[in-house]
């Protein structure tokens, strides 16, 4: 369950103030391949505030500041089930505890003239579980015309490990408390962007992670055990008209390198440190993707998008390692004729929206929806050898504006 309400308010003709709060309820209960007994069952609550200032001094500069604060309920009893205590994989037994983050975000736009703008921005963040997170980030842009646009892009992402991981951490038997590290991305991104005709939009982005400290959420690690490399390359296109939108993408990514921290770490991300591959083991090379829109007249409209995950030849990689290094009964969890894992997940999503007025809509969506016809078409790979399908869902929104 998702709630959200937001407010602008106009403070001066330069200076305005977004508000905004949001609550949503998660409730997540997990059976284990149809044995009849729940491993984990809990429910979380999250409340999130943010109080944005947009200040607009002159024409040439744009100044956005705030605070956000967001408070998360954990290990509450699932409404479902009132006889069963909140239980997680990671924590066993859980009684109710809490987190804070509290951040601070901000961005400083500068035209300088009508070719060249720059970006300086970021954020702050501090959890009660991990260290200060900065993730500063910059830009500049140059439309040399009216029809060709160049950004050249440069950040941090800081991402901190998962709330059970970093509790679990915290609560040591040693009976001191360890802050989590978080995971950091250095990236740097080309983008070209052309305006090729007044319905037709063409980009090309080139992008490069060159210090990528990642977190193994497998292999029994929840820390950050290397470090990764890699780049690729997207190429779109979008065609619009009053009633129709139609956009296409496709991206290529190839690992560099995978160093880890400590050469006896075990993951589940790539073999690459093994000498097996040069590929991820859980991300496909190439991915398609495409969204249309149509309106159907001044009220109903038609959202669409399918994503194609071509295939995976860093998972054969990994699981010629694993069969490669399995011994007595473990090798039988390999075989080298299963190779559904390694072909690709095809995600089709639909939705309708009704526009009785200005202010409201109301909208049905369905998820994963080709696996009403062949539910491997959903799969997304797990672990080593398998895969789960997801499951076709579909989900109501009512969104109203006042």
């Amino acid at each position: 369950i998702t709630g959200f309400v937001g407010y602008t308010q106009e403070l001066t003709k330069d200076i305005d103030v977004d508000y905004a709060f949001s609550y949503e309820m998660l409730d997540y209960l997990r059976e284990v391949g149809g044995l009849g007994y729940l491993n984990e069952t809990y429910r979380e609550d999250n409340y999130y505030g943010k109080i944005m200032f947009k200040w607009q001094p002159g024409d040439q500069h744009r100044i956005a500041l705030g605070p956000e604060i967001s408070h998360n309920e954990l290990g509450l009893q699932s409404p479902n089930l009132n006889n069963e205590d909140p239980y997680t994989a990671v924590l066993g037994d859980m009684d109710s505890w809490s987190t804070n983050l509290y951040s601070l975000v901000g961005e400083w736009q500068w035209t300088i003239n009508d070719k060249w703008t720059t970006f300086l921005g970021g954020r702050l963040d501090d959890h009660t579980y991990t260290e200060q997170m900065l993730s500063p980030r910059m830009a500049i842009v140059h439309t040399p015309d009216e029809k060709n646009t160049y950004k050249l892009m440069w950040s941090r992402s800081v991402r901190m490990s998962y709330e059970e991981a970093m509790r679990a951490n915290d609560r040591d038997p040693d009976g001191k408390s360890h802050n989590t590290p978080p995971e950091k991305l250095d990236s740097v991104e080309l983008r070209y962007e052309r305006q090729h005709t007044k319905n037709l939009d063409l980009a090309a982005s080139v992008f490069y992670h060159y210090n990528f400290e990642v977190i193994s959420y497998s292999g029994g690690s929840d820390a950050v055990i290397g470090n990764q490399k890699e780049w690729g390359i997207e190429l779109e296109s979008s065609y619009h008209t009053d009633k129709t939108r139609l956009t296409i993408s496709h991206g290529y990514t190839k690992l560099i390198d995978f160093e880890l921290k400590d050469p006896c770490t075990s993951t589940f991300i790539t073999a690459e440190p093994y000498g097996y591959g040069n590929d991820l083991a859980q991300w496909s090379n190439h991915i398609t993707k495409l969204a249309v829109q149509q309106k159907l007249d001044d009220k109903w409209t038609l959202d669409g998008s399918l994503r194609i995950y071509w295939g995976f030849p860093g998972m054969r990689d990994f699981d010629n390692y694993s069969h490669d290094t399995a011994t007595g009964n473990s090798a039988l969890l390999y075989d080298s004729g299963w190779k559904k894992t390694y072909r690709g997940n095809y995600y089709l999503n639909l939705g309708l929206r009704y526009q009785p007025s200005e202010d409201l809509t109301i909208g049905v969506f369905g998820y994963y929806l080709l696996g009403a016809f062949d539910r491997d078409l959903n799969k997304r790979n797990t672990g080593y050898t398998g895969y789960r399908d997801h499951a076709p869902a579909i989900s109501v929104s009512v969104t109203y504006k006042f």
